[in-house]
């Protein structure tokens, strides 16, 4: 994406630049909302969009609760989001189904602004694999809009202890002995795992904050007073 951005400019192809719009396909906690932040800060830094801020939206956020309020409330999101990314989080939950007038009217306006405005935003929809097929086909005007699907995987055994080391380090945690064994044991259930509900990141989190409450409850009870001790995740911890 970067380099075609790069050669539009080496070709004078100003007046075709835009960021796209893009659908950001994959189960919770894989990473779709940081990436569209990212993306935000790289165009940006292309000059491709003026602040490359991120508005993360919902359906509350798009649809009214009587006629004619959808259409304004759609607008005044799209008008915030205006130089920048807009990010509709769980897409498909904007039309409930063929009678959800309110929604179609929310897509509608979406539809319209992705185009007349495409030099100046870019609207990336996100949701489940699944779901989000449906959503695409609501609307006739929807898959010539988008530039592009990123399919966000599910995170192996090995990106997880990676996710778990990295959110450790911030917290200045160490590891003691076997802690990595019990870790991987884990994350190799949790990656055979068919459950669309599976957290990915979100999990990991879960289970450090877990651990790191676990390890308060021992520290207190042993009344461990050695600082390095303080600081480091023991086997118990994360097994309990």
């Amino acid at each position: 994406m970067i380099n075609r951005i790069k050669m539009q400019k080496r070709r004078g192809e100003t007046s075709q630049l835009a960021p796209g719009h893009y659908l950001f396909v994959g189960n919770p906690g894989t990473g779709k909302t940081t990436v569209a932040r990212l993306m935000g800060n790289i165009f940006k830094a292309l000059g491709i969009l003026q602040k490359g801020h991120l508005v993360e939206v919902g359906r509350a956020d798009l649809v009214g609760k009587y006629q004619g309020y959808t259409a304004q409330k759609t607008r005044e999101v799209l008008e915030r989001s205006i130089d920048g990314v807009l990010f509709i989080d769980e897409a498909y939950q904007l039309v409930i189904d063929e009678h959800d007038s309110f929604g179609k009217e929310a897509l509608e306006t979406l539809v319209t602004t992705m185009e007349n405005q495409r030099q100046r935003l870019c609207i990336i929809a996100a949701g489940y694999p699944q779901p989000m097929r449906s959503f695409v086909n609501s609307n006739p005007g929807l898959t010539s809009r988008f530039a592009g699907e990123i399919v966000f995987e599910n995170y192996n055994a090995t990106e997880m202890l990676a996710i778990f080391n990295g959110m450790l380090q911030q917290k200045s945690f160490t590891l003691g002995e076997g802690v990595t064994e019990a870790l991987l044991t884990i994350f190799r259930q949790w990656e055979q795992t068919k459950d669309p509900t599976f957290g990915n990141g979100r999990d990991v989190r879960k289970l450090l904050d877990a651990a790191c409450a676990q390890m308060d409850n021992r520290l207190v009870d042993q009344c461990v007073q050695d600082e390095e001790a303080q600081h480091q995740l023991e086997r118990i911890d994360i097994t309990r």
